[in-house]
């Protein structure tokens, strides 16, 4: 056999091998696991059927039952196909039940076998739409549950998947999950339930991803009773009244809530609320809403979360510290949320907090001071103390919220200072004992001023104004004090008399409640507002309008402020205490004194004014150069100049030379100045031409400036000239040589 056949014949049973060995092997070549996120497309390989209506019926599945099993189900009805293996599950599909006789759509218990229920409608059912009790392996994908009371119902349920779904006006929950694990909840949209997704009671190890949940009347997803190792991740969860994602009811632990959004979280604004222990919190984005900790949970849980700054508020970080101690503002930059646990002798001041669930929640956390915060818009709390001790609280402001302060179970504190106006409730105790309230402002809350329960005693009310508000206090407690003994709180609504002019009201002031507290030293009025000129002085010059910073003070709330100044005839209005007085008015008047007015009025109608005189000055100050002469050449010896300057308020005179930039100080006179360059500084300038520059301003900052230019010439040591009247002995030398030559002359002649 030649070389060439034999070839042929080896590529012919190499061929022969491969297709052989590739029949033999093919049923041991097995496709890979789907990962969650194949799953999650994997019923785009499913097959289609027909559409049947099965109103009037419940389809009802036993496993255990020969007469409703799977088998039998399959074999009697065409809308169930399929073997219950996983290669080929049983199918239902495109089945339509809308009946409000039934309580369920479908019903599936007792199963292991591989099924999918898919393309599904089921409505109007009384309990839900569709339901699994003891039941593996089952994918529920891409049906529609609406108008039932719960959409989607497991109970002891394991490994099954609920994929893309739509979920909608069930009345209570969307998908209801109880004492399952391993379940898959992907990809659905719940909307307009109560609940949106509840897993309850001993259900770990689940996963709730890439969900939306919106518009939910309580809750959008929620852990209930012993739920752990439970993933919550990639969901929205929007428009929901109460609560986003919850995981406070009963001990929720060890689970993980991660790259969720949550937005515009109703009444409380409680995007995330934690219970449980040892939950993991990671790049959560909140808008409008924040993170709140169960008040009911133990100090020792309350420690063991995780939640890092990758959470945000707004955009802004939130702040979660434990077990700390010295805090201060370099702990919390640009801080959308603070939240302290067990966190001692720290100051939090000078932040801003607004359309979140809080600014600041303290639990447990003692002897902090707390000051010169604001909170608006539109949060649960403003601040909230939860178990919490000997703090203090100065000069904050709440705004626009829930309740201003919130204080359960905290005693001992002080709140000093503080503007709390236009919340539900300004502030409120619960169960809060021999706190101090004193010098605050509580002004137009919708429901009350001042909310004490039963439960808290021993506080003190006093020098606090208490104006506006739909009901001023409500004390149900006993043992409260509303005055010091001498002096009490000013009431808008108290109708007393004071007979005596002291200031206080003849009879106490009655506070709403079941305790039937009183202020025995109501202040009967209080003074109207004052304004006055901090900066700039009276009689001071400016050039451009001048930044005018006033101090106001009312107990009233400012009604508006404005200022004129006379002669302009208009009305300029401004907020705060800062003022910049208007370019255009300013520029309207002449040069000389300028009276500007400033004024306050109060929400009952009180006005106070001030009267600033300052002095407009455009006009540069005058500086005349009378020697030495542009040009002039000095030697040796420094030069000194002659400068006339002229204006009525000077302020400073400086020399610079070339194009140095440093500032040679001269005293400024008005008139004549005598400048004399010290020699040493001459001295160390180079021969050739140098430039002095001459400036003068005044106390408006006018500015003039005149150059006078000097050249320095120095001598060689060789020239004659270096010896002073040489020449003349020169000359003098000279005359005695001819006279002497002279009277050679005549004696050579004599003598001839």
């Amino acid at each position: 056999m030649n070389s060439t056949k034999k070839v042929t014949l080896r590529c012919l049973l190499c061929l022969l091998f491969i297709i052989v060995g590739g029949l033999n092997f093919a049923p041991f070549i097995t496709k890979p696991i789907p990962t969650k996120i194949e799953a999650f497309y994997i019923e785009d390989n499913l097959g289609t059927s027909n559409f049947w209506n099965l109103t009037g019926t419940t389809i009802y599945i036993n496993d255990q039952d020969p007469n409703y099993n799977w088998s039998k189900t399959a074999n009697d009805n065409e809308w169930c196909s399929g073997l219950g293996t996983i290669e080929i599950p049983y199918l239902i599909e495109n089945v339509s039940i809308d009946d409000i006789s039934s309580d369920v759509g479908i019903k599936i218990v007792n199963s292991r076998a591989h099924f999918i229920i898919k393309n599904c409608w089921f409505t109007n059912s009384y309990i839900a739409g569709i339901s699994l009790n003891n039941v593996t392996n089952g994918l529920i994908i891409s049906n529609n549950c609406s108008n039932n009371l719960m959409g989607i119902f497991l109970r002891e349920c394991h490994y099954n998947k609920i994929l893309k779904n739509n979920l909608f006006d069930n009345s209570d929950n969307g998908i209801f999950i109880e004492y399952s694990n391993f379940t898959e909840i992907l990809g659905n949209n719940v909307s307009y339930s109560y609940q949106g997704i509840v897993l309850k009671s001993i259900c770990n190890n689940n996963t709730i991803s890439m969900n939306k949940v919106e518009e939910c009347s309580y809750i959008g997803i929620a852990l209930e009773s012993i739920c752990n190792n439970n993933t919550i991740s990639m969901n929205k969860v929007e428009e929901c009244d109460y609560v986003g994602i919850a995981l406070d009811f009963g001990n929720n632990s060890y689970n993980l809530i991660s790259d969720n959004e949550i937005k515009d979280i109703h009444m409380y604004s409680v995007g995330i609320r934690v219970g449980g222990k040892s939950n993991k919190f990671m790049r959560n984005l909140m808008n409008n809403c924040g993170i709140g900790l169960s008040a009911a949970s133990s100090l020792q849980d309350l420690t063991t979360h995780s939640i890092d700054t990758t959470n945000l508020v707004n955009g802004q970080p939130i702040y979660y510290y434990a077990n700390e101690t010295h805090l201060g503002l370099q702990n919390f930059s640009n801080a959308g949320q603070i939240l302290l646990v067990n966190c001692n002798n720290s100051v939090l001041s000078n932040m801003a907090f607004s359309n979140g669930i809080a600014g600041i929640s303290l639990y447990h956390c003692d002897n902090n001071l707390i000051q010169k915060i604001s909170v608006q818009n539109p949060t649960a709390y403003g601040i909230a103390l939860i178990s919490s001790d000997n703090n203090t609280f100065l000069d904050n402001e709440l705004n626009n919220i829930g309740a201003g302060f919130y204080a359960w179970f905290s005693h001992n504190n002080t709140f000093q200072n503080n503007k709390i106006q236009h919340n539900y409730y300004g502030i409120r105790f619960v169960g809060c004992i021999n706190n101090t309230f004193l010098d605050n402002y509580i002004y137009n809350n919708s429901k009350e001023g001042i909310s004490i329960d039963s439960d808290s005693n021993g506080n003190i009310f006093w020098l606090n104004l208490i104006i506006n508000n739909f009901i001023n206090a409500v004390d149900n407690s006993i043992f409260n004090k509303w005055d010091n003994g001498s002096i009490g709180n000013y009431w808008d609504d108290y109708i007393g008399t004071d007979s005596n002019n002291d200031n206080i009201g003849d009879v106490p002031y009655n506070i709403t409640g079941t305790a039937g507290s009183k202020d025995y030293y109501p202040i009967f009025k209080i003074d109207p507002p004052s304004i006055y000129s901090l900066t700039p002085s009276n009689y001071t010059y400016h050039k451009d309008p001048p930044n005018v910073e006033l101090s106001i003070i009312s107990l009233l709330p400012v009604n508006s402020t404005w200022y004129l100044i006379l002669g302009s005839n208009l009305n300029r209005t401004f907020n705060g205490n800062l003022v910049e007085l208007n370019t255009n008015d300013w520029f309207d008047q002449p040069d000389g004194p300028i009276t500007v007015r400033f004024y306050v009025n109060d929400s009952k109608s009180n006005i106070d004014y001030c009267i600033m005189v300052i002095i407009k000055d455009t006009i540069q100050p005058l500086i005349t150069a009378n020697s030495p002469l542009n040009g002039s050449t000095y030697s040796i010896t420094a030069p000194t100049f002659n400068i006339t300057l002229s204006d009525i308020n000077l302020e400073a005179f400086w020399c610079t030379i070339d194009d140095s930039v440093i500032k040679h100080d001269i005293l400024a006179t008005p008139g004549e100045n005598l400048i004399t360059i010290s020699q040493g500084l001459w001295d160390t300038l180079p021969e050739g031409s140098h430039s002095f520059h001459f400036f003068v301003n005044d106390s408006a900052g006018n500015e003039n400036i005149i150059t006078i230019i000097i050249l320095k010439e120095i001598p060689s040591p060789s020239d004659p000239q270096l010896i002073p009247g040489f020449s003349i002995l020169i000359m003098l030398g000279g005359i005695i040589f001819s006279i002497v030559m002279l009277n050679r002359k005549k004696t050579v002649k004599i003598s001839n």
